[in-house]
């Protein structure tokens, strides 16, 4: 993995030389794989002085969805707090949250809809 992305970063310096490394690496990866070794894809030549990645993904998409949850919490807390003030029932003041959710979350923009109207069903 290393490997490949300090090639891909060549693409910045020096697009010619740098696809040209990262195909060249890509086909010993292709062929490693069509020769089923599958524990190193790459020669060991290809791996000297390179560092692992650290793959942090997963980390961040935990706090991207923890965040997200916090923002929909507090818009709910605070529509619900603000609607007791006014007088509006539950239902209608958590439909701040459910627009929230639907800002936050795009991939709830296609049951948007059913979201709201599920909170204001019997």
């Amino acid at each position: 993995m290393a490997a490949l992305r300090r090639a891909e970063l060549q693409l910045d310096a020096d697009t010619v030389d740098g696809a040209r490394e990262l195909s060249r690496l890509l086909i010993l990866v292709a062929e490693g794989y069509a020769s089923a070794r599958l524990g190193s894809l790459l020669p060991e030549d290809e791996l000297n002085d390179l560092e692992p990645v650290r793959d942090r993904t997963a980390l961040w998409e935990t706090l991207h969805v923890m965040a997200a949850l916090a923002v929909i919490g507090a818009v709910g807390w605070t529509g619900t707090w603000y609607g007791q003030q006014i007088g509006a029932e539950a239902p209608w003041s958590l439909i701040p949250a459910a627009i929230a959710a639907v800002l936050v979350f795009p991939r709830l923009r296609t049951a948007g809809p059913d979201l709201l109207t599920s909170y204001l069903g019997p």
